[in-house]
């Protein structure tokens, strides 16, 4: 998944199929949650909505 539309091309090339528009389509299409999430930017924000869409036994990977 990427919410970013302007990067769904090279999303599509490393084998992303869903392009929600916010948090709250990541749900739509995970309900229950991730199981992994990778927070690549580094922005605050991110890493706290990242962590937020994880399932309870998810793992976020952070860059910083």
């Amino acid at each position: 998944m990427d919410a970013n539309p302007a990067k769904e091309e090279a999303a599509r090339r490393f084998g992303a199929t869903h392009f929600p528009s916010s948090a709250d389509g990541v749900r739509d299409v995970l309900p229950t949650g991730a199981d992994h999430v990778f927070e690549c930017v580094g922005h605050t924000g991110l890493v706290r909505t990242a962590i937020d869409l994880l399932d309870r036994h998810g793992r976020p990977s952070c860059s910083g």
